[in-house]
């Protein structure tokens, strides 16, 4: 390659030095044929005894080792000049077809950034779509997380999806399922439950293995119970305010809580229920026998 000096074989090595021995020997005659010519001496009787006496000096100067080590480096060296020069050429035009292959390619990688970029952006577009369809498709069938997720885009003025999730909400809460105008009954006696008998712990037994969808009932039916103190009552509705997934769960503990609070709120206001009873059970413990009858729905 260019810049780099190539090693001769050694056989090239020994041509080389047997080139310049007969260079050497024939510039030395002409030199004394020139003599010759000055001096009118026979050229050919000084070519006879100055041949074999030459060829015999010159021998030996060239099995000098620090003469061969000269000769074998410029030859060397010759031959690195020949070779770049015959190589450079070639070197030159396959840079320049790789440097216009590496720009196209370059081209082709720009062109494919920006495709995958947009088509990032199209899918990004997709997803959102998609999460928010989700979205909504979950929190009408009573998942009360996704209906808050709800709540929250609504609130948002700058989303994109505002509109729709204020749409999606009312339709929700005015659902008979949501609203409780359908209402999923439970058979007691699969249970071996009878409601007038059954303690809180016996309702709150049968409230952890039913599908959430008879929450409501089973809610409801515990407030029947007059029974049972109204603030443990209240107690049990709040726990359910504040925990349950159901949506349905909560409408229904939400309206149950209006009956004592009055707040007049839906369940998007199930906040203020429960801070309206963490603010007033202690009055609810102290005068049991003073707390206002509840009216039915």
């Amino acid at each position: 390659m260019a810049g780099k000096s190539q090693t001769l074989s050694e056989g090239q090595k020994n041509e080389v030095v047997r080139i310049l021995r007969n260079k050497l020997l024939k510039w030395t005659l002409i030199g004394f044929a020139i003599l010759t010519g000055i001096t009118g001496v026979s050229l050919l009787g000084i070519k006879q005894r100055v041949e074999a006496k030459m060829e015999e000096l010159v021998a030996k100067q060239f099995e000098e080792p620090q003469i061969q080590e000269v000769v074998r480096k410029v030859a060397a060296e010759r031959a690195s000049i020949l070779m770049t020069e015959q190589i450079m050429p070639d070197v030159n035009n396959f840079k320049a077809e790789i440097a216009s292959v590496s720009k196209k390619l370059r081209e082709r990688v720009s062109q494919t950034e920006t495709v995958i970029s947009e088509a990032k952006i199209a899918l990004g577009e997709v997803r959102s779509v998609s999460d928010f369809s989700l979205l909504i498709t979950k929190a009408s069938n009573d998942d009360r997380i996704s209906f808050e997720g709800l709540q929250e885009i609504a609130k948002a003025e700058e989303h994109r999806f505002n509109g729709i999730a204020n749409q999606a909400l009312m339709q929700i809460m005015t659902d008979p399922q949501t609203t409780g105008l359908l209402t999923h009954r439970i058979k007691w006696e699969e249970y071996n439950l009878d409601p007038a008998k059954a303690s809180i712990e016996d309702f709150a037994n049968v409230f952890g293995r039913v599908h959430p969808l008879y929450h409501p009932f089973i809610i409801n039916t515990i407030w029947e119970q007059e029974r049972f103190p109204k603030d443990e009552k209240l107690d049990i509705v709040y726990q359910v305010i504040t925990a349950t997934k159901s949506l349905r769960a909560l409408t229904k503990a939400c309206k149950l809580m209006n009956k004592e609070a009055k707040l007049g709120l839906n369940i998007l206001g199930h906040k203020q229920y429960a801070e309206w009873w963490e603010e007033n059970r202690e009055e609810y413990n102290k005068n049991p026998e003073d707390q206002p009858t509840d009216s039915n729905d």
